[in-house]
């Protein structure tokens, strides 16, 4: 049963992600979102994170690989609330702190 409240979509949005590491180590890397709500999403990344963690995004939504000048992007700010191993990659699941259209 799914216990969510918010509605969830679940298209390959590309995403740009940065923030520190597990280790301390500041990174940005390039992904694309697995789910995205109105309260926070969920990506895969190589970096292993901590709860708590504060990452800033840029999620463009289109799944067109060629950059388009009219295309909808958000800036957000969010922070860790889960960090699970997944096969060679962590999934990450992140609630959102703020978040602005570009």
């Amino acid at each position: 049963m799914e216990r969510r409240s918010k509605l969830r979509i679940y298209e390959p949005f590309p995403v740009a992600v940065g923030g520190v590491d597990a280790r301390g180590v500041p990174f940005r890397a390039h992904t694309v979102v697995d789910n995205l709500s109105a309260s926070g999403l969920y990506v895969r990344l190589v970096k292993s994170l901590e709860p708590g963690a504060e990452l800033a995004f840029i999620i463009r939504f289109s799944t067109n690989q060629r950059a388009e000048k009219r295309e909808l992007r958000v800036k957000a700010r969010g922070v860790v609330v889960r960090a699970e191993m997944s096969g060679s990659e962590y999934g990450v699941g992140v609630r959102f702190t703020e978040h602005n259209f570009l």
